[in-house]
């Protein structure tokens, strides 16, 4: 359903009710371009257009079916070892009805295995977003097959794994909270496995107030820093005295810092 907003009053017990609207239902099957049944793929379900941030939200059968229940859109496509992505499938219906989704895959892709570390140590960094591939600038249509590149999180060991991925050269990018953003380079072939490790430094901060053309401080606004295209910005809320603070950036980088439009 839509995005809702509520408010929170420390030491008091806040009570929220969010309605969910009727949906329709998603009967698929992912097959390779020569019909064979594709079993184990990741089905994979994107907000508006951005699938490469959507979750994995299914795995077909050994006999490539799969099926999903309630949805009020489907932006869906699909990933499986060695396989290029699915083009993207958007699909609306009407409440309680049932859609076929046929989702077909190419061979000739590569994967990649790798582990976030502490810069200087071993030691895990568990749910970093590690982004490979070249950046989808928001607002803009592109499908997976035309991206081909892969964003994926670290697990409690630091570890991560991303598929479906386009043989050549990518760009990585690995960020968490806390830690200053990484940026590395990884060659993929394709059927091809590549490892990577990716450390990453301690954070920088950015600090400041947020204020009217008066002067006066802005409480609650949002201040995003990054590269306003993404695919990775911080944000921060400014306080009560137009205060904010925001971490995980890379030092010694140059940053720009926005503020959401919210009524200024």
């Amino acid at each position: 359903g839509p995005e809702r907003e509520a408010t929170l009053v420390a030491g008091e017990l806040t009570t929220y009710t969010h309605r969910l609207a009727a949906g329709f239902d998603v009967r698929g099957l992912v097959t390779e371009e020569n019909g064979a049944p594709i079993g184990g793929a990741e089905i994979r379900l994107g907000h508006g257009a951005a699938l490469l941030n959507g979750p994995c939200v299914a795995h077909s059968a050994n006999d490539g079916t799969f099926f999903l229940r309630e949805l009020t859109q489907a932006f869906l496509g699909a990933r499986a070892p060695g396989f290029r992505p699915s083009p993207l499938e958007v699909r609306f219906a009407a409440p309680d009805a049932t859609l076929d989704v046929h989702l077909r895959l190419a061979r000739g892709a590569g994967e990649v295995r790798g582990r976030v570390v502490r810069f200087g140590s071993d030691e895990p960094v568990s749910d970093a977003w590690v982004r490979i591939g070249e950046a989808t600038p928001r607002g803009e249509w592109r499908d997976d097959e035309e991206v081909c590149g892969a964003l994926v999180r670290s697990d409690a060991a630091g570890e991560f794994h991303a598929l479906g991925l386009r043989p050549g050269r990518h760009p990585v990018l690995a960020r968490a909270e806390s830690f200053g953003a990484q940026r590395s380079e990884v060659e993929v072939s394709a059927d091809g496995v590549a490892e990577l490790t990716l450390a990453l430094p301690p954070e920088a901060v950015l600090a400041g107030t947020v204020s009217d053309a008066l002067g006066n401080p802005l409480a609650g606004q949002r201040v995003r820093v990054g590269p306003e295209d993404g695919p990775f910005t911080a944000s921060g809320w400014s306080g009560a005295d137009g205060s904010f603070r925001v971490g995980s950036l890379a030092a010694a980088q140059q940053h720009v810092a926005w503020v959401e439009e919210r009524g200024i």
